[in-house]
């Protein structure tokens, strides 16, 4: 006797069921007809099949998924939970990685002016000394050894003409993890505290070297946003700079804080507060339906109060 489902798409049979399940369980590529199909079978409610077969065209469906966390689906139970839920968290998601995505350039860009502002004034062969690095770290010094080798025309300007390639060029050269390695990796911690109160605003300076976590932290948060991964609920280790950032637990909203009291210009600051602000305001229908995942509406709260501190 043949088993069905009856679906919003109609029904569904016992072989078909089983297509989808062994293709799922053995991570094999779905359709989107199939996406659906699985959807359903998990007890997915659907209000707009045929705009959430067009969303699933244009996203990744193990990035769709992946929301179920914030929703507090457990062993992909999807019963209490809707194809806009998943939609709207998606977006919600998206709408602030946009904007965070913006200001970790800022600081990138920032570090990397003051990185070679200070190593330049230091010794412009500082990079090129292998005494300079600990010992676990003699790998950045081979990564930088390999930057006088590439064919980017900054390098070759100098290379072309027999001149030693500045310090900017190859700091221009390095990757943003490198960068990170290179301040991990010098010996000389105390200019690394330079590098990194240089980076700060004036306001809130600190020349603890807990302020390297923060690189990371940045680092992490700023590849969340360009590859359009889950930034809610996601945990992002912080440094203990200060009293309030010690509260943080391991989340955007702490990042978003460290930068706006140590890092941003008080224009920058505001901006980026009442961006999020904005953000956050647009989506209190899901926010109601969100599970404290890895303490994402306890964090929240705390930032409501760290809005509301100034004025946002």
């Amino acid at each position: 006797m043949s088993v069905f489902l009856f679906t919003l798409g109609g029904f569904m049979d016992q072989a078909r069921i089983q297509s989808v399940l062994l293709k799922s369980t053995n991570k094999l590529s779905l359709s989107e007809d199939e996406m659906i199909d699985l959807f359903e079978i998990r007890g997915l409610s659907f209000i707009d099949r045929t705009l959430f077969l067009d969303f699933l065209k244009s996203h990744n469906y193990f990035d769709v998924t992946d929301y179920r966390r914030i929703y507090g689906v457990i062993n992909d139970n999807y019963i209490g939970v809707t194809d806009k839920d998943l939609m709207d968290a998606k977006d919600f998601n998206d709408s602030l990685t946009d904007i965070l995505f913006g200001f970790t350039r800022i600081f990138e860009e920032k570090l990397r002016t003051c990185f070679a502002q200070v190593i330049a004034q230091k010794d412009k062969y500082f990079l090129d000394d292998i005494n300079n690095y600990k010992p676990i770290y003699v790998q950045i010094y081979n990564d930088i050894q390999e930057k006088y080798n590439m064919t980017e025309d900054y390098i070759l300007h100098f290379k072309n003409r027999g001149q030693k390639v500045p310090v900017w060029a190859i700091i221009k050269a390095l990757s943003f993890n490198e960068i990170e390695s290179c301040l991990k990796g010098f010996i000389d911690n105390s200019l690394v505290k330079d590098i990194l109160m240089k980076t700060m605003n004036s306001n809130h300076q600190s020349r603890t070297l807990e302020h390297i976590k923060f690189v990371h932290a940045i680092r992490k948060t700023r590849n969340i946003c360009a590859h359009f991964d889950r930034l809610l609920g996601q945990e992002i280790v912080l440094p203990n700079i200060d009293n309030l950032t010690a509260t943080y637990q391991k989340s955007f909203f702490g990042v978003i804080y460290i930068l706006c009291e140590y890092y941003l210009t008080s224009t920058q600051k505001t901006n980026l507060l009442f961006s999020i602000k904005n953000v956050i305001d647009m989506y209190p229908n899901i926010l109601g339906k969100f599970v404290d995942h890895n303490n994402f509406l306890t964090e929240l709260q705390k930032f409501r109060l760290y809005l509301s501190a100034n004025a946002i």
